[in-house]
């Protein structure tokens, strides 16, 4: 990997914890450029057939991917940074809130820098 070029992509640069390549991924107002939605990740092809991606992926998509993908990795630096930007850190468009998600698999310093940044659990409404 050390010898390898990564190819350019939001997702991909968020798993390696490239802060300067997300950068460059999103505009002034924090939102996916263009591009970014030309190499996305394939979800089920690593066994996680509920998040399969949405041919026409929004903004909320394509930041929440990339969210993903710094959560699995601890990618903390990411995390923050699209945070800041506005990345919907709360979404539950995958079934969870990525702080479920790291909670649940006791990724505890994910699960601070989360919280950090403005995230709170996802609320089961009264039955």
């Amino acid at each position: 990997a050390a010898r390898a070029t990564p190819r350019k992509a939001l997702w991909i640069a968020a798993g390696l914890g490239d802060v300067d390549g997300v950068r460059r991924s999103l505009d002034h107002r924090g939102r996916p450029v263009p591009d970014a939605s030309r190499l996305r990740p394939d979800f089920v092809a690593v066994g996680m057939p509920g998040v399969a991606a949405l041919p026409d992926a929004d903004d909320e998509e394509l930041l929440l991917e990339a969210l993903l993908v710094a959560v699995l990795n601890g990618r903390i630096a990411v995390i923050e940074y699209l945070a800041s930007r506005g990345a919907p850190l709360n979404s539950t468009l995958y079934g969870m809130t990525l702080l479920d998600l790291a909670v649940g698999n006791r990724m505890t310093a994910v699960a601070e820098s989360l919280v950090r940044c403005g995230a709170t659990p996802a609320r089961e409404s009264p039955a």
